[in-house]
């Protein structure tokens, strides 16, 4: 096994964190290609066309919301990563500039859309699979660009 693995944050994070709260821990990612390669192409192929409303939309995010982590403690970095707007910035690609990708009969943005929901939903079903009777705790440490749809998507939930 590579050494460098136990460094990464799922051992140092997630397992630390885990034994410390007696919870359970649970393995729930999906690892899914999603079609960046497609988005690419679509990109060159039409790069010059001005008429595409969505690449003259500026990016309304202002540069002092950007993640400043170096030097921060590691709950003040995870606050940051989840807070409001950290969240409506992961989505904005897929909610926004994705589903401008095609026309007419082209859905190519909406492949790139579906795609990143389909791998979350694989996720949540990874999450529910593991769960037990009796589970009373359970943390879920997830990359911040999942935790706004897996919010949404636990909140809704009736269990």
């Amino acid at each position: 096994m590579d050494s460098g693995w136990l460094r990464n944050e799922v051992i140092q994070v997630g397992c630390k964190t885990s034994l410390k709260a007696s919870a359970k821990l649970i393995a729930a990612d999906y690892r899914q290609e999603l079609p960046y390669d497609i988005m690419a192409s679509y990109e060159k192929f039409r790069e010059t066309d001005t008429a595409l409303l969505f690449f003259s939309i500026p990016w309304p995010f202002s540069d002092s919301g950007r993640l400043k982590l170096k030097g921060k403690d590691l709950g003040t970095c995870y606050k940051q990563l989840n807070d409001e707007q950290s969240r409506q910035r992961n989505q904005f690609n897929y909610l926004h500039y994705s589903l401008g990708y095609g026309g007419a009969h082209d859905y190519t943005g909406v492949l790139m859309s579906t795609s990143w929901y389909n791998r979350n939903f694989k996720i949540l079903t990874n999450i529910f699979r593991a769960l037990e009777a009796g589970d009373n705790r359970t943390i879920i440490l997830i990359g911040s660009s999942h935790t706004t749809l897996l919010y949404e998507l636990l909140w809704d939930h009736p269990l």
